[in-house]
């Protein structure tokens, strides 16, 4: 019984506590984008901008 614990917080856990913390990234990212074509567009060459400096 305390091997199958030991081995769930040692190999299964971080597996699913870093997709986690990955697709939560991805999520804001993909929230924090404005909504219709020009304002993509705009949003893309500021964030461009920013990239370059």
């Amino acid at each position: 019984m305390w091997r199958k614990k030991i081995h769930f917080f040692k190999y299964q856990k971080p597996v699913i506590v870093s997709k986690l913390i990955y697709y939560n990234a991805i999520y804001k990212i993909d929230t924090r984008k404005p909504y219709g074509a020009k304002r993509i567009k705009k949003y893309m060459n500021l964030q461009h901008l920013v990239q370059q400096k």
